[in-house]
């Protein structure tokens, strides 16, 4: 068996990464659509748990984007983070 060897980080292990600031710099309307997938992301998930249990989960995937699209911050003049 071959020897397998810690994965470089990108910081310091005694100082935890600010991930709250990078998030910041992301345009808002960007950081929405990656909540909104995440949200899809587990409710699939989910699902598919419910599914192999052979129960039916209560969520509602379709009824997702149409609340996320209801009313979009760029025409609002509200999406300056």
């Amino acid at each position: 068996m071959r020897e397998i060897r810690p994965v470089a980080r990108r910081f310091p292990l005694d100082a935890p990464p600010d991930d709250r600031a990078e998030w910041r710099e992301v345009p808002l309307e960007e950081r929405l659509r990656a909540v909104w997938e995440m949200a899809l992301f587990w409710a699939r998930l989910r699902l598919a748990e419910a599914e192999g249990r052979g129960e039916r989960a209560e969520i509602a995937t379709h009824r997702l984007l149409p609340v996320a699209k209801k009313r979009p911050l760029a025409s609002s003049g509200k999406g300056k983070g």
